[in-house]
């Protein structure tokens, strides 16, 4: 279990390192020296002895196994590598759209050509005559 905090001070310390031991007795007949050699102990502040019942040692067998809390985090890593391979699957490309034929531009009209009108000269028409 390891060092964590405690909920409150004890011996005015603040954390404490947990420890979770478990044994097998055919009779209890050794529990009350263990009792008396804890509480002798100054490095233990506290201590909790519990007796189990058959389900109680089958849940912590299982437990240590990883058969018990396995299970949810197995669903969850298969989910997401679902995930991840639906994300890294390339969708089906949608179709290249039609290239566009630009519309012929006709070519720009000659500008018009002003031709001034003739002149006719006075002088020449009264030659004529």
């Amino acid at each position: 279990m390891g060092l964590k905090q405690l909920a409150y001070n004890i011996n005015k310390r603040q954390s404490g390192v947990y420890y979770c031991v478990e044994f097998e007795s055919s009779n209890g007949e050794f529990m009350g020296n263990l009792d008396l050699s804890l509480r002798r102990d100054e490095r233990i502040m506290r201590f909790l002895t519990v007796a189990l019942d058959k389900y109680g040692v089958k849940y912590n067998d299982d437990k240590r196994k990883g058969l018990i809390g396995k299970k949810k985090q197995e669903s969850k890593r298969q989910e997401t590598e679902q995930v991840r391979e639906r994300d890294t699957r390339q969708a089906p490309k949608p179709p290249a759209p039609k290239p566009v034929e630009p519309t012929p531009v006709p070519p720009p009209a000659p500008a018009p050509v002003v031709v001034p009108p003739p002149v006719v000269d006075a002088d020449v028409k009264s030659e004529e005559e």
